[in-house]
């Protein structure tokens, strides 16, 4: 378990294994949102964990094509929201490979995932080199962190 933002709440549960992760918040949450996802913790639903097994369940394989699709891109997005980039990019990854009528916005997911990588490994050169043909917000502050980061101020 990595935290990489703070403050980082985690929900943990105790196994034979050790801890697992069942979900995090990122960031300040106000009560209700705070108190909804403990429900959905203690419920065993929406969480990370629930996902995580969803997509790794027999079934899985079984569903139809949108039910796969629906859970993977929950999976990918929560991933993304919780800074695990690497899962989240493998997740939108497949996705390409499971719904070909949307492959160039996963693409730009995938581009702009492996920038944010490319940020966290200190190689501000190859985030931009992916950041610069994105064209929206997120994309542009990942831009600005990169040439910050080269102490590249006049560019940023």
């Amino acid at each position: 378990m990595v935290i990489r933002r703070y403050p980082t709440t985690l929900f943990l549960r105790v196994d034979e294994n050790g801890l697992e992760e069942i979900d995090r918040l990122i960031g300040y949450q106000d009560k209700d949102v705070f108190i909804n996802k403990m429900i959905d913790v203690l419920k065993g639903k929406n969480t990370l964990l629930e996902l995580k097994q969803r997509l790794k369940a027999d079934t899985f394989k079984r569903l139809r094509k949108s039910k796969q699709i629906k859970v993977l891109t929950s999976l990918a997005k929560r991933l993304q929201s919780v800074g695990n980039f690497y899962e989240a990019r493998r997740d939108y990854q497949r996705l390409i490979e499971i719904d070909r009528n949307r492959q160039a916005g996963y693409q730009k997911k995938i581009d702009y995932l492996s920038a944010l990588i490319y940020l966290e490994q200190k190689k501000p050169d190859e985030a931009v080199a992916l950041l610069k043909n994105l064209n929206d917000k997120d994309a542009r502050y990942g831009l600005i962190r990169s040439y910050l980061m080269d102490n590249n101020y006049t560019q940023a």
